[in-house]
């Protein structure tokens, strides 16, 4: 049955632009949008003397009442969408400063870590910054990247310290910690060493299923010389474009020089500048193509080796021996004459007991770390 109304009864049902909501660290929340008015109004001009049919949907619910809209674009629970200048605005970045963002992104993570079990490239990118990174300094912020959903995740550790990682999602249970300590789902760090070191003594995360994308460059290098691993900038330079790496150079050097003025410790300022952000979010935005750039050149022996040593690395980062900011770290570790094996496989001699550790160095030549770490 078709039904004549005027225009004014029927405005809701006239796409209105997508709202843009636009995070600003000092200033909270801004939504742009056109109003409805002006949006409807070239609408009703044209079509004013037009009878419409109403819909079947709108008869059933009477004309007073007007079917729901769903939100547009409205960010999930918790999650602060940040505008980033440089390399990160590629990207959707996340600033997640309460429980119920860390619930929400504890479901999101291992919704993705669940989806992508068969796929070699669905791993979490991960980096961790603070003062002075290991036992001895502090922790600010905690890094996620997930390449398959293109969405970057800053949690604040300074604010939110335990519950970081120990509050739960609201769909599978599980927590932060859970994720980083699973080896289920795959994580990729580059230099994990210190971040390990950090969140052990800091917050007692004991990190499984890792991939050290360090090693992976070192490992897989022409020339063969392994000598020295390299830092994240030179490994950078080796695959960006011209274009690429100066706007990575810039986000960089403007992060710098707010930890130049203020040292480390502006990690720890509330509100976080959008330069401090982008430097973070940079770091981690490019580690899938550098992981990929490596692992493919990697022949099976190589990528056992550099599994295994990740977990050397992550094993020995957890000693009360461990030495953060040792200049032996820049050393390449595949002629190291000790590595830390599991104290079942530790074959002690006659005259000497078996340490009380969990984990003790032995020889190299012939051990094999076991289990997933």
């Amino acid at each position: 049955m078709a039904t004549s109304f005027d225009i004014a009864s029927r405005s809701h049902l006239i796409a209105l632009p997508k709202k843009r909501t636009i995070f600003n660290l000092k200033g909270g929340f801004k939504a742009v949008a056109a109003s409805a008015t002006e949006a409807v109004a070239p609408a009703a001009a044209a079509a004013a003397a037009v009878p419409i049919a109403a819909p079947q949907s709108l008869e059933k619910l009477g004309r007073d009442k007007k079917p729901e809209l769903p939100a547009v674009n409205a960010p999930p629970p918790g999650f602060m969408p940040v505008g980033l200048p440089g390399t990160a605005k590629k990207i959707q970045t996340f600033f997640i400063d309460t429980p119920a963002g860390v619930s929400e992104l504890a479901d999101r993570l291992w919704t993705q870590a669940l989806a992508g079990r068969a796929n070699d490239d669905n791993h979490l990118y991960v980096d961790l910054e603070g003062a002075d990174l290991c036992r001895d300094g502090s922790l600010s912020l905690l890094i996620f990247y997930s390449s398959r959903l293109r969405e970057a995740f800053v949690v604040d550790v300074f604010l939110l310290q335990a519950a970081a990682f120990t509050t739960r999602g609201s769909k599978h249970d599980v927590s932060v910690q859970d994720i980083l300590e699973s080896a289920d789902c795959r994580k990729a760090f580059f230099d994990v060493r210190n971040d390990s070191d950090a969140l052990f003594w800091h917050y007692g995360v004991g990190l499984r299923g890792c991939e050290d994308i360090q090693l992976m460059e070192n490992a897989s290098r022409d020339d063969g010389n392994r000598n020295l691993v390299s830092g994240l900038m030179k490994c950078m330079t080796k695959i960006l474009t011209v274009a690429e790496k100066e706007e990575w150079d810039n986000a960089k050097a403007a992060g710098k020089d707010l930890f130049n003025q203020g040292s480390f410790e502006v990690l720890d300022v509330r509100p976080l500048s959008p330069e401090i952000i982008s430097y973070c979010v940079g770091d981690v935005y490019y580690l899938p193509r550098l992981r990929k750039a490596h692992w493919k050149k990697l022949s099976e022996e190589w990528r056992e080796k550099v599994m295994e040593e990740t977990k050397a690395r992550i094993i020995e980062s957890q000693q009360e021996l461990y030495q953060p900011l040792k200049a032996a770290m820049a050393r390449g570790p595949w002629e190291a004459e000790w590595v830390w094996v599991p104290l079942e496989e530790y074959k002690p001699r006659a005259s000497r007991p078996a340490p009380r550790p969990t984990w003790v160095k032995q020889k190299r030549l012939g051990v094999q770390l076991k289990g997933k770490h």
